[in-house]
């Protein structure tokens, strides 16, 4: 646009130039016929004067007549350069043209080439637009799968996270806490009992008992012994049903069906192939979301309550007694169900880094001086000459620390640290105390016969 403009100033610049010449020629012209008539004026007043003068308007005429054609010759001459200028001036105009033309050209080319590098440039904004909208695109995909990895990562620390809430000295204290409530509420019961029948039971409630208390602890207290007169015995049984009571209990994964052991054998199989905060996390978020209370709608401590006291119903029961002793005892009976589920959320729930095992004696099994105790002969020096001896019932709770399995383990097995041995009663002491209550040997026999089966512990 900016060539066009000078282009129309330059033709315009000689146009002037023309013109001017012209008017300078002109004028020129104009002067000289003005001359001539002036001349012509004074030749027509010499006729009025003397001859002598006309001779001088003679040579002015001549004069003007020269001045004439002089002036006709500078008016040709001007003419004539004229027509050479403007000749001149419109070669230059066509020069100026061509170069304008040549110029206008490069410059059609010039933006013909910006065009194509323009729409060149559109072409690649446009893929550059497409491109940075993709890399939004993946920026936020990146950004939300950040979110997503960020919100696993918080709830993997928090399963993982081993800052357990509850200590192992707590552990100890709580067991060590139920054994003495255990004993004290089986001293009371035993202070308590009273003899009311001698006839033998029918046979519905002495199976239904024997389920509860178990082969071995029925025949105890079925045999001829006044339980009333010597509580040894009742006392025996009645600590062993608590214990046992407590045992499955604190070792249950189904409150509502105790010995449904599923996932406890899945459990059992992690703590030896997995690292011990995910078995014991695994463990705390199964106990965590169990049901709050049973199928009937009973909160679990009510519905223990009355299984606790079913046991202990049923040992009276078969030592022929009176069930009076139950109503004097209820709140120990509910101060034992509330330690016992407390136990069972502080082992199972509260602690994840490490996993504890509440353990007991069974019946027949042989007596190990590293992690069992003599109830009724405590002395731990004879302990040696005990090693082997068949157990006849529980009479305490102990506690074992799993850990990780040593080489020395063999394989599939894990490694226990005994933090409380358990105390049981052997076979042989309840063979020498109904030796002393003068028993029959028959009868001794048959109460310390292998059991065909141990206690079904239905709750």
């Amino acid at each position: 646009m900016a060539g066009i403009l000078a282009i129309i100033c330059d033709i315009a610049r000689l146009f002037a130039r023309a013109v001017a010449y012209i008017f300078v020629g002109v004028a020129n012209l104009l002067l000289s016929i003005a001359t001539l008539l002036q001349g012509s004026t004074d030749v027509h007043d010499s006729n009025l004067q003397p001859k002598d003068e006309l001779e001088g308007g003679r040579d002015d005429v001549e004069r003007l007549r020269s001045n004439v054609k002089r002036l006709q010759r500078q008016l040709a001459d001007a003419e004539k350069q004229i027509k050479e200028e403007k000749r001149r001036e419109l070669g230059e105009m066509d020069q100026i043209n061509n170069e304008w033309k040549i110029k206008f050209s490069q410059l059609e080319q010039q933006v013909s080439v910006r065009d194509q590098k323009i729409v060149s440039m559109g072409i690649e904004l446009q893929n550059s637009q497409r491109q940075n909208a993709a890399y939004v695109e993946e920026r936020e995909r990146i950004q939300a799968l950040s979110e997503a990895r960020r919100i696993e990562l918080l709830a993997a620390q928090s399963y993982f996270n081993t800052a357990d809430t509850t200590s192992e000295s707590d552990v100890v204290r709580i067991v060590q806490t139920l054994n003495a409530e255990i004993f004290k509420t089986t001293k009371a019961i035993a202070d308590l009992f009273k003899t009311t029948h001698k006839e033998k039971p029918d046979d519905a409630t002495l199976d239904q008992a024997r389920k509860r208390v178990g082969q071995h602890t029925a025949r105890l207290l079925m045999s001829s012994v006044d339980h009333e007169q010597d509580t040894v015995f009742l006392e025996t049984a009645v600590q062993a049903a608590i214990v046992e009571f407590s045992a499955s209990l604190t070792s249950a994964w189904d409150l509502e069906f105790l010995h449904v052991d599923t996932m406890a054998l899945a459990h059992r199989q992690m703590r030896i192939t997995e690292t011990p905060s995910v078995a014991g996390r695994w463990r705390a978020l199964a106990h965590k979301y169990e049901p709050q209370s049973s199928r009937t709608g009973h909160t679990w401590e009510e519905m223990f309550f009355h299984s606790l006291l079913a046991s202990i119903a049923a040992v009276l029961t078969l030592a022929k007694g009176s069930q009076d002793a139950i109503a004097s005892v209820q709140d120990n009976l509910r101060v034992l169900v509330r330690t016992i589920l407390a136990l069972r959320k502080m082992i199972g729930e509260e602690i994840v880094g490490t996993d504890y095992v509440v353990t007991i004696g069974v019946a027949d099994e042989r007596f190990v001086p590293d992690n069992m105790e003599d109830a009724l002969d405590p002395d731990v020096k004879g302990d040696a000459d005990k090693a082997g001896s068949p157990v006849f019932c529980p009479s305490d709770l102990g506690l074992l620390r799993v850990e990780k399995p040593t080489a020395d383990v063999e394989e599939n097995q894990l490694s226990m640290k005994t933090l409380i041995r358990h105390k049981v009663v052997l076979k042989r002491t309840i063979q020498e105390l109904l030796a002393e209550a003068n028993l029959s040997e028959d009868e001794i026999a048959e109460v310390v016969a292998q059991s065909v089966a141990v206690a079904e512990g239905y709750l």
